[in-house]
C-alpha cells in the first residue's frame, strides 16, 4: 500500500507537468503564429511604401524630362533666342 502511494503521489506532479508543458507548447505556438503574421504585416506594408516611392519618382523623372523636352524644344523651334 505504501509502495501505491508513492506511485500516486509521483503520478500527480507528472500528470501537473504534462498539463503544464501542453499549455506552454499552445502558448509558444500561437506566439510563433503571431509572429508569422506580423512578418507578413510589415513584409506587406514594406512593398506598398516601396510601390509608392517608386511612382513617386517615376512621377518626378516624369517632370523633369518633360521639363527639358519643352526647353529643347523652344530652342529649336526659336532659333536665335
Amino acid at each position: 500500500m505504501q509502495h501505491l502511494q508513492t506511485q500516486l503521489q509521483a503520478y500527480v506532479p507528472v500528470r501537473e507537468n504534462d498539463l503544464q508543458l501542453q499549455s506552454i507548447r499552445s502558448i509558444v505556438e500561437r506566439i510563433e503564429g503571431d509572429v508569422k503574421d506580423t512578418k507578413r504585416s510589415i513584409t506587406e506594408q514594406k512593398e506598398k511604401q516601396d510601390n509608392l516611392i517608386i511612382k513617386v519618382l517615376w512621377g518626378a523623372m516624369t517632370i523633369v524630362i518633360g521639363g527639358v523636352v519643352s526647353v529643347i524644344v523652344y530652342f529649336i523651334t526659336h532659333p536665335g533666342g
